[in-house]
This record gives C-alpha cells, sequence and structure tokens, in this order.
C-alpha cells in the first residue's frame, strides 16, 4: 500500500508540475500579443547603390530607403549671413560629415549686387540598420527656437 500512494503523490506532483509550467507558458508558444497596429515603414524615396542621392528642402518630412554604408547628401538653403545656423541632429546610426556652405550670386541679381545665397550640405552615411533620423533646426546661436522657427526632419529606413 505505501508503493501505491508514493506512485499516486509522484504522480500528482507531476500534474501539478506541468500544470504550472504550462499556465506560466515554458512548454507553449510565445504568449506576447502580436502588434498589428504598427504600420510599416512606406519609403517616399529609394536611395539606388553606387549613387548619392542629393537631398534638400522639398523633401522635408519624407521617408526615404537606403543601403548600409550608403551616403546621402543633404543640402539646406544657409542664412549665416544674416546671423541665423542650422543646428544638425541624428541618430547614433548615421554619420554625419558637415562640408560647409557654398555660396552663390542670387539669380536675376545684378553681380555689383552684396545680395547672396547658400547652400550648406552634409554628408550623412548609414553605419547601423533600422530607422535612423535626421533633424535640422534653423536659429540664431545661442537662442532656443520660439514659434515656427524653420526646421527639416528626415526619416531613413536603411537597409
Amino acid at each position: 500500500m505505501n508503493t501505491i500512494q508514493q506512485k499516486s503523490g509522484l504522480m500528482v506532483s507531476w500534474v501539478i508540475i506541468l500544470m504550472m509550467m504550462f499556465g506560466a507558458g515554458c512548454l507553449g508558444t510565445d504568449q506576447h500579443p502580436l502588434k498589428t497596429d504598427v504600420a510599416p515603414v512606406q519609403c517616399s524615396e529609394y536611395s539606388v547603390a553606387g549613387h548619392d542621392m542629393i537631398i534638400n528642402e522639398t523633401q522635408n518630412n519624407a521617408t526615404i530607403c537606403a543601403s548600409l554604408n550608403s551616403t546621402v547628401i543633404v543640402q539646406l538653403k544657409d542664412s549665416s549671413r544674416t546671423g541665423r545656423e542650422w543646428f544638425v541632429t541624428a541618430s547614433p546610426g548615421l554619420q554625419i560629415e558637415d562640408n560647409g556652405v557654398t555660396w552663390y550670386d542670387e539669380p536675376g541679381v545684378p553681380p555689383v549686387s552684396l545680395i547672396e545665397f547658400g547652400i550648406h550640405q552634409w554628408n550623412v552615411t548609414m553605419k547601423d540598420k533600422g530607422v535612423q533620423k535626421i533633424q535640422a533646426v534653423l536659429k540664431f546661436p545661442g537662442r532656443e527656437v520660439s514659434g515656427s522657427g524653420q526646421t527639416f526632419d528626415l526619416t531613413i529606413v536603411v537597409n
């Protein structure tokens, strides 16, 4: 009789252990719900391998797709002669090289005029896969942006 009680007790113990394991999800499939409300990122433009894509203000708030180690060139109109500068921040997966400003005579203005415009250029290299971001804010150095200051935002999906 003692052997039957031991076998019954052992069997009950195993049943309890299995129920606890199934209840905790240890033997089942992943118990996390699927995220069905997350939409895939839609790219508005695609970078072609071997060709540097040039991005400017017309692509503000765009999402582009680029491959790992490729480069895009961001060109924004410069206002440093009026005292305002672009302040650029980016995700850690992007490497930014500031190429400075190239100045041009404004089209339609006589060459003796002091009015000129410039293009500030940055080379951006994709160093990590995933969704990366660039934000640029045009402001006076040392001042916070107030109101509707000019900004430039770009999302880059690196594959």
